[in-house]
């Protein structure tokens, strides 16, 4: 049983798995609130990427937080609980031990402050007609939900976080230097799961293209490389039952002995897959030894149709990039191409849907010129503000003008039969958008929501927070970030530099041996 473990550690990557997250302890029987946990029950560390960007919508849940990668900095934190343990420490002595372990965060000793009671006049008899209420955070630093507010209330901000002097008073993120000191490798050899009986192979780690609205580019900083011959003696002996082998990184096309590992790869007859490839890297070699080992799909991420909107965001393709990438999948025989696009970047306008639209239409014709006999596959997501990056700032675009731009796209294309256009849930994007920006009050919604089996949405509301405007909120840059005592090494200022060469639309040169640009190398 779950609940019999000392430790319940989670990797969290995506916003939308924080749900499953609670339901997963509720039918353990370990209570939700970490506050509310016993000396006896266990301890939720998270880790991942979503608790490292920003913790606050799961603080409620987790009585600790692996901020950055967890090689180093989980052993550490296992050992000192284990230490206080054995001296009959308790669970409060073990958790303020656990503080003070570098890029270890525990949420009870940060108490978040909220705005005062906010109120509106009547412009004519300068009344009050409407008063809000404060969130008071209780001593272990979870805030008290507001069961009740007027209608239309502009909810609780977050506007500073009170710590306790016994900790740090910010959590730096950790980050391993020496990437082949550690596993590089995971076999999941069970057949019920989306990477069936594969052996999944960390090339790389971090990315240093500096794309304006990746929030892994930003946060695993620096790119490490990881050392051929140790990933391919791990190959060689992997379980027999992983029939695959699966090549990741942030950038596993910017590895830079790519050639030679897929080479090997052909030649010894095992068939692979790559998490993802940018269009301006590909060659001849790199697309056969792709077709050779049975990917039928040539995928690539443009991100934006606009060549505007792609300086913004300092992605670096170009639509002949794209074309020609096609050009060498249809040469080695691929019968599908699969474009990845965002709608609702910092200032897209209506021009840039018309180029979105020219480029998919262009891509439609190249792919008849060219012979190919399968799908063009054009996924498209709203664009959602993440912490962290020169976009953290921003807003969702508006829920009525997502839904025009995703309605016009497919219109524009729903006679041709060979093309087809995914579109995410708005719902999704903006419980996404919430989550990703939120503050502890969306985990204590959360929380609402799994003990009394009703929507999200609707824990919310009963707080007084409409999910679409929270969504959909923009932060001034300068104001109290929930996140803002983490530190990422990112310089804030650096995020300011790069939002205002975005708005220029001026490029930024990818990292650098020496560089000392945003601050994590410094």
């Amino acid at each position: 049983v779950l609940a019999d473990f000392p430790y319940i550690c989670v990797m969290m990557s995506f916003e939308l798995d924080y749900p499953h997250l609670l339901q997963m302890l509720a039918l353990s029987h370990i209570k939700l609130r970490a506050a509310a946990r016993g000396e006896k029950e266990p301890l939720v560390i998270i880790g991942g990427p979503c608790a490292t960007f920003n913790p606050e919508p799961l603080a409620p849940i987790a009585d600790c937080f692996v901020i950055g990668e967890g090689e180093e900095t989980l052993p550490r934190l296992l050992k000192v609980l284990e230490d206080e343990k054995a001296a009959g420490k308790s669970r409060e002595a073990r958790l303020l031990a656990a503080a003070q372990v570098p890029g270890v965060y525990v949420p009870r000793f940060y108490t978040p402050v909220y705005q005062e009671p906010v109120e509106e006049l009547d412009e004519e008899t300068g009344e009050v007609v409407e008063t809000g209420t404060t969130v008071m955070p209780t001593a272990a630093g979870n805030a008290s939900p507001v069961t009740s507010a007027p209608a239309g209330y502009p909810w609780p901000e977050q506007v500073a976080l009170r710590v306790d002097p016994r900790v740090p008073q910010t959590i730096a993120r950790q980050w391993v230097r020496d990437l082949d000191a550690y596993p590089h490798t995971s076999a999941i050899v069970t057949e019920g799961t989306e990477f069936s009986n594969m052996y999944i192979v960390e090339t790389a780690r971090g990315c240093g293209r500096h794309c304006r609205f990746c929030m892994a580019g930003y946060c695993f900083r620096k790119p490490r490389n990881r050392n051929l011959e140790r990933l391919w003696a791990d190959i060689e002996g992997r379980p027999a039952v992983t029939s695959r082998v699966g090549l990741m990184g942030a950038a596993v096309s910017d590895y830079p002995e790519m050639h030679e590992l897929t080479r090997r790869l052909v030649d010894a007859g095992v068939p692979f897959s790559v998490a993802s490839l940018r269009a301006d890297m590909l060659d001849t070699p790199l697309v056969q030894a792709l077709a050779e080992s049975g990917q039928r799909t040539m995928t690539v991420a443009p991100e934006a149709g606009s060549v505007r909107l792609r300086a913004a965001i300092n992605k670096g393709i170009t639509a002949d990039h794209v074309y020609h990438a096609m050009q060498l999948a249809a040469q080695a025989g691929m019968p599908n191409v699969k474009l990845y696009y965002m709608l609702g970047l910092p200032g897209e306008d209506e021009q840039d849907m018309a180029d979105l639209f020219a480029m998919l239409h262009q891509v439609r014709a190249d792919m008849q010129a060219l012979g190919y006999k399968g799908e063009l596959i054009c996924s498209v997501n709203a664009f959602v503000p993440k912490p962290f990056t020169p976009y953290q700032w921003s807003a969702l675009l508006d829920a009525r003008t997502v839904k025009q731009r995703f309605r016009a796209l497919e219109a524009e294309f729903r006679k041709d039969k060979k093309v087809k256009i995914l579109t995410e849930s708005l719902r999704d994007t903006e419980l996404q958008a919430a989550l990703a920006r939120g503050t502890r009050l969306m985990g204590e919604a959360l929380i609402v929501a799994q003990e009394r089996n009703m929507p999200f949405k609707s824990a919310l509301a009963e707080m007084g927070i409409d999910l679409q405007e929270y969504a959909h909120r923009s932060f001034t840059v300068g104001q109290f970030l929930p996140w803002g005592h983490l530190d990422m090494g990112v310089r804030e200022a650096y995020l300011r530099r790069e939002l205002e060469k975005a708005e220029r639309g001026e490029a930024t040169q990818k990292c650098f041996e020496n560089c000392k640009r945003c601050g994590v190398c410094r």
